[in-house]
């Protein structure tokens, strides 16, 4: 587990990040799954906008939010650079097939970056734990997320002369529908 992830981080040493600051890193990202256990560090490709890209390591997986009383897990990654813990990682909120990204979140962009005061601010006292723990305070006030709502085609309603025969047969039309969906 954690330990295996210390040892293999340690000893395979991205060479993108200073050996000074390798056992920092893998202590923050060992904190942060041990309080955590649905994020995984992985290694995986950053592409910058400019096209190129670098290997960095990535904590991905859920945190746990609060949310008008309900409990949900919010998909994130959090990119730890190799000028970690003296800038701040890159965090992104994560849509899935049927959440999207609440357009006018005021922490997060349409893309899913994250910006905060805590990630604005950072110093390098900061550390991934307590980047978690304010993601969880500031999307348990307002999700980052919604459900995907799927377009339900327009119907056309029904014009009838008749109102009091058309009425029964829209009330029988209702009962019976209703009675076979519940």
């Amino acid at each position: 587990g954690l330990f295996f992830f210390s040892a293999r981080f340690t000893q395979q040493n991205l060479p993108i990040y200073p050996p000074q600051k390798v056992q920092r890193i893998a202590t923050e990202v060992s904190t942060a799954v041990r309080a955590f256990p649905s994020l995984i560090p992985e290694v995986a490709r950053f592409t910058f906008d400019n096209g190129s890209f670098v290997n960095l390591l990535r904590l991905r997986g859920t945190i746990p939010i609060n949310y008008r009383g309900g409990s949900y897990s919010i998909p994130i990654a959090i990119w730890i650079t190799q000028f970690h813990p003296d800038r701040a990682p890159v965090t992104y909120v994560i849509s899935t097939g049927d959440m999207e990204i609440n357009p006018t979140h005021r922490h997060v962009d349409k893309a899913g970056l994250v910006y905060h005061g805590y990630l604005n601010q950072w110093k390098p006292s900061h550390n991934i734990i307590g980047l978690i723990h304010e993601l969880i305070n500031i999307f348990s006030g307002a999700t980052p997320l919604y459900q995907r709502q799927t377009p339900k085609p327009l119907e056309q309603p029904k014009i009838s002369h008749n109102i009091s025969s058309s009425g029964d047969n829209q009330r029988k039309r209702y009962v019976a529908t209703t009675a076979v969906h519940t």
